[in-house]
């Protein structure tokens, strides 16, 4: 538990057997639909061309249920949450876009699925939190560096990406720390 919850931005969708899954708004780029007629093949994966690319997908209820991306994408159109770092983008593949929920998390318990950090109470209902570092992973798209846990005590992420920064916040916080961000060494100093 946390003394002081600060408000969060969420994004609610379905993903499978979970009802209730969410990711700090913040690392969101853009909310897609693609019709399933779009959707390509390239390299064993599933692709779509999206502005002037192609976008790799990932079907996050393929993570999540079973650790592998082999699952098809059946659904008509698809919706599709897009996470941009810089010049890589990759799509995530949800079942059911929810609602973007703005509140303080007010309970946490950590999780040892693959793909989530954990679950938390938003809006008056348990959700499931998705570790977005172990979703890319596992789409081989993107590599982070790996989760360092403890808990109770203050962090300073100091990175120019904000993306990056709200990636290692979402974990960081999960685990239970009071957070600090700078987007330079000069910034973290002061």
């Amino acid at each position: 538990t946390q003394s002081e919850n600060e408000l969060q931005r969420l994004l609610l969708f379905r993903a499978g057997a979970f009802e209730r899954v969410a990711v700090p708004l913040s690392l969101v780029a853009r909310l897609e639909e693609f019709p399933r007629s779009a959707i390509e093949q390239a390299g064993g994966r599933h692709v779509v061309q999206y502005r002037s690319r192609i976008l790799p997908l990932i079907s996050l209820r393929s993570v999540l249920e079973s650790g592998r991306t082999e699952q098809e994408l059946t659904a008509d159109p698809l919706q599709v949450v897009v996470f941009n770092d810089g010049d890589r983008s990759i799509g995530v593949v949800v079942d059911q876009i929810l609602d973007v929920a703005e509140e303080a998390i007010t309970v946490r318990q950590k999780s040892t699925r693959h793909g989530l950090l954990g679950s938390a109470v938003v809006g008056k209902q348990v959700t499931d939190i998705v570790d977005l570092n172990q979703v890319l992973q596992t789409a081989e798209v993107w590599l982070q560096g790996s989760h360092r846990e403890a808990g109770g005590k203050k962090v300073m992420i100091a990175d120019a990406s904000a993306f990056s920064r709200g990636l290692i916040r979402c974990s960081l916080d999960m685990a239970g720390y009071r957070i600090l961000e700078a987007t330079n060494l000069d910034e973290a100093i002061h």
